[in-house]
């Protein structure tokens, strides 16, 4: 990601815990938030890649998870 970071929060806000630091482009371990929230906060480095930041792609997926009796 050349120098740029995205941290990943358990929660709503920059307050709630930190789960991970991304700093790498082939980053392919699950997160798994503790509730409903994710808060994403994206670090660019500001360099320019091709005259244009390079910003980030994510994706998600959401699942309900019962307890057995």
């Amino acid at each position: 990601m050349d120098g740029d970071s995205i941290i990943v929060r358990d929660g709503s806000d920059w307050s709630a815990p930190k789960l991970t630091v991304i700093n790498s482009d082939d980053y392919k371990e699950s997160i798994v938030s503790s509730g409903n929230n994710m808060y994403l906060f994206y670090k660019h480095n500001g360099y320019r890649t091709n005259g244009t930041r390079r910003g980030f792609t994510a994706s998600y997926k959401t699942e309900i998870r019962t307890e057995s009796k």
